[in-house]
């Protein structure tokens, strides 16, 4: 992980110079480096990978934390110093022509003195964290709050409201964090702090505006230029690390990504199977097949519930909001261990390529967004008989839905999940809580724009948002990268402009990815539709340490508050209903969500200065 902190503030005044100085002080030891130190704007970042960080210089305005690539150029490898007319152009267009001209994940931060303000921008797939706060004065900019929460001055307290929002579902990204007082600057976005007025944000690149404007290649071109721009940006991802740890559970994203990452990378690979029970043991086979066919050993580690210290999601190193992967303590440890022993400097997977190139239970709307698109156009019957093959209907039902979606003037909501009756039955807030959560808790901006798409458009465009909660800016990612090679700008970019229907061509999901890349992988694999997943595994872990889940939930702080549905949350603690994985999902959530109040509680009660207040 890219771990930097910021401060940004007027130099004009004394006492706010006076205390970025103190605070630097706490970032002067270790491997801590100052990267950029201007009047007004101070950076500095962790060596995780040498002696020094990785950066870009923008000439003597800025610096940029994080990988940097330029388009067209990835076999030059990373940016390590922008032209002087690329700086130029960044300064003058507010940070436009970084995210047309290169892409990569960071965070860029300049100045332009013309306008007597600091600009920081985060990069379109968020890939380095970025959450930003103001305290006495001064704002700062952070990737992990840890770093931050030891800083004299600084005082936050739990936003209830946030927890609320997370128990519904946890897939909502929002700027919105879990302490008061702390957002994150989103992908795309960026924040403008001007000297004595207040901090502007704006999105320099959105991906609702380009899922809009649709481009009109057909399947064939669409598939060589995915091929391409895949090549590309595997390429550029397997030369910026010596030795890199891939991930292989044997489907079709991780199939390819270490069969491509085999013939566009020089770096040294080892592919990772958690072994599972179950369905979980044809995973390994195909494993074992893609491994061989890439010629690269496979390393087999058994997941066992038995083993898992959940406890130490207790004491874990402070973030700004909760996450349910931090449950995975085990595999966190495991992956650490095993990069240790090998000298991995990275961990890459292949997530992204179900949301990316439209599994099939995004696919719902083909033909409705072929006739929004296209009308009776030459294809109309192919797309309907498509439809039906992906959705197992029959071609009178497509047609009958379609043409209903079309008179009723159909348009996509987002997370329609949350109005079904058994979704609303579980959850853990009352029904009077989760009515009341205000958008900003809730709806991605790029979201609330996305009315005006096809249906399914709107719908692929939420699963490319939600994309953004895999991040591993914790656990494993805390010390090394953790790249997805599929969720690189330039093919977000492709992707997001694809409509629906060229994505599912043929009547099958994930269609496109399956011809650009089909060639790389065994066959075996390249047919099969269906995946595995981590519910199984989890499902073991609750029903081995129910009685840890049972106490932390009914003994913790969330159950006290008014807005809990305390008899749902029993009955889902019942070792009967919990044993068929009723609810479980949201006994994940308060789990993460009680041991991620429990740390904080934990850092509160330690000695020594307390920086945070809680309201807890």
């Amino acid at each position: 992980m890219n771990r930097f902190a910021a401060m940004i503030w007027d130099p004009a005044v004394e006492t706010r110079t006076a205390q970025v100085e103190r605070w630097s002080k706490h970032f002067s030891e270790g491997r801590w480096r100052r990267v950029y130190d201007r009047p007004g704007l101070c950076v500095f970042a962790l060596a995780h990978r040498g002696p020094q960080p990785v950066t870009a210089n923008i000439a003597d305005a800025g610096v940029i934390i994080g990988p940097l690539f330029a388009r067209g150029g990835e076999a030059k490898g990373r940016v390590r110093q922008l032209s002087p007319a690329d700086a130029r152009a960044v300064i003058a267009d507010g940070g436009q022509s970084l995210v047309v001209s290169h892409w990569g994940n960071y965070v860029a931060f300049w100045r332009d003195q013309t306008k007597a303000s600091t600009f920081v921008l985060r990069d379109p797939c968020g890939g380095v964290a970025c959450f930003t706060t103001e305290a006495l004065n001064v704002t700062l900019v952070f990737s992990h709050a840890d770093d931050v929460a030891r800083l004299p001055g600084i005082s936050w307290s739990i936003d209830w409201t946030y927890l609320q929002s997370f128990l519904v579902f946890n897939y909502f990204v929002t700027p919105m964090t879990g302490l008061r007082g702390v957002t994150e600057l989103l992908a795309g976005e960026r924040l403008r702090c001007a000297q004595r007025l207040p901090n502007e944000r704006a999105f320099v690149w959105n991906g609702a505006a380009i899922a809009s404007s649709p481009h009109r290649l057909d399947f064939a071109a669409t598939c060589e230029e995915a091929a391409s721009l895949g090549r590309a940006c595997f390429s550029a991802w397997g030369g910026e690390y010596r030795s890199i740890l891939v991930s292989l559970s044997g489907g079709l994203d991780s199939s390819i990504l270490i069969n491509l990452m085999r013939r566009t990378s020089s770096a040294e690979l080892a592919a990772l199977h958690y072994v599972g029970a179950g369905y979980e043991s044809y995973e390994l086979k195909l494993a074992r097949l893609a491994a061989a066919h890439a010629d690269v050993s496979l390393i087999e580690l058994e997941q066992d519930p038995a083993r898992e210290m959940l406890t130490r999601t207790l004491t874990a190193p402070l973030l700004a909001r909760p996450k349910v992967q931090s449950l995975a303590v085990l595999i966190d440890e495991l992956s650490h261990e095993l990069a240790e022993r090998l000298g991995a400097e990275a961990f890459m997977l292949g997530h992204g390529g179900d949301n990316l190139f439209l599994q099939r239970g995004a696919a719902l709307h083909t033909l409705a967004d072929y006739v929004r698109l296209e009308g009776l156009g030459q294809r109309f019957w192919r797309t309907t008989y498509d439809a039906a093959c992906l959705k197992q209907h029959s071609l009178w039902h497509v047609l009958a839905e379609a043409i209903g979606e079309g008179l009723n003037g159909r348009r996509w909501r987002p997370y329609q999940i949350l109005e079904r009756g058994d979704w609303t039955s579980q959850r853990p807030l009352t029904n009077t809580a989760a009515q009341a959560l205000p958008d900003q808790y809730k709806i991605h901006p790029w979201l609330a724009q996305a009315a005006r798409l096809p249906a399914g458009k709107g719908e692929h465009l939420s699963s490319v948002v939600a994309l953004y909660n895999y991040h591993f800016h914790h656990g494993r990612g805390l010390e090394r990268d953790v790249i997805y090679p599929f969720f690189s700008q330039p093919l977000v970019e492709h992707l997001l402009k694809t409509p629906t229907y060229v994505l599912a061509h043929g009547g099958l999901d994930r269609a496109v990815e399956r011809a650009a890349f089909g060639d790389l992988i065994p066959s075996e694999i390249l047919r099969r539709t269906g995946k595995s997943g981590a519910d199984h595994y989890l499902l073991k872990v609750l029903q081995h340490h129910f009685a840890f889940f049972r106490e932390l939930i009914l003994d913790g702080q969330l159950i006290r508050q008014d807005w809990i549905a305390r008899d749902r949350v029993e009955k889902m603690l019942a070792p009967g209903f919990a044993s068929e994985g009723g609810g479980a999902l949201f006994i994940y959530l308060l789990a993460a969500a009680e041991a991620w109040l429990t740390s904080w509680r934990t850092r509160l009660a330690a000695p020594g200065p307390r920086p945070i207040a809680a309201e807890v």
